[in-house]
C-alpha cells in the first residue's frame, strides 16, 4: 500500500500560475468594458500612476466617432467632462475637427471651452486593445 509521503511531491510553477490569473483578470475586465460598452454605448477609463492623469473613452468609435482623451485633469473631472463632450458629440449634427470648440457643463461649476486637437497615437489602451487603431481627439480646456 502506498502511502501519501511516498508520492511525488507536484511541481507548483508560480510564475504559470500567476501567468493565467493575470489573463484571467484581463479577460473578465475586457468583457465587463464590452457589457458596459454595450449597455451605456461607452465608458471612460483612467490611467493611474502616470505622472499626468489620463482619462479616454472607450466604445465611442463603434459610432464612428473619434475616441476622447484628455490630459491633466482630476479622474472625476475628466469623467464628466469626457462624458459630456461624447454626449455633445452624439447629439451634434456637425462633426468635430481640429480646432473644433464647444462649451461643456461639467458639475455645477460654470460652462467651460473646450478645444479639440487630433492626437497621434494610442494612449487610450482599452480602446486600442477592444477595436484596434482608432481615431482620438484630445479635448484641452481653456
Amino acid at each position: 500500500m502506498t502511502q501519501r509521503r511516498d508520492l511525488p511531491v507536484p511541481l507548483l510553477d508560480t510564475a504559470a500560475a500567476l501567468r493565467r490569473r493575470r489573463e484571467n483578470e484581463a479577460a473578465a475586465y475586457l468583457s465587463r468594458a464590452r457589457r458596459m460598452i454595450a449597455d451605456r454605448g461607452w465608458l471612460v477609463q483612467s490611467e493611474t500612476g502616470l505622472p499626468r492623469p489620463l482619462s479616454y473613452t472607450a466604445g465611442l468609435s463603434l459610432r464612428n466617432l473619434p475616441e476622447l482623451l484628455v490630459v491633466g485633469v482630476a479622474e472625476r473631472e475628466a469623467a464628466e467632462l469626457l462624458n459630456a463632450t461624447a454626449k455633445v458629440m452624439i447629439e451634434s449634427p456637425v462633426r468635430f475637427t481640429v480646432g473644433s470648440e464647444l462649451d461643456v457643463k461639467v458639475g455645477s461649476a460654470p460652462p467651460r471651452r473646450a478645444h479639440t486637437v487630433i492626437h497621434e497615437g494610442n494612449l487610450q489602451y482599452l480602446a486600442l486593445v477592444l477595436y484596434g487603431p482608432q481615431p482620438c481627439i484630445e479635448i484641452v480646456l481653456d
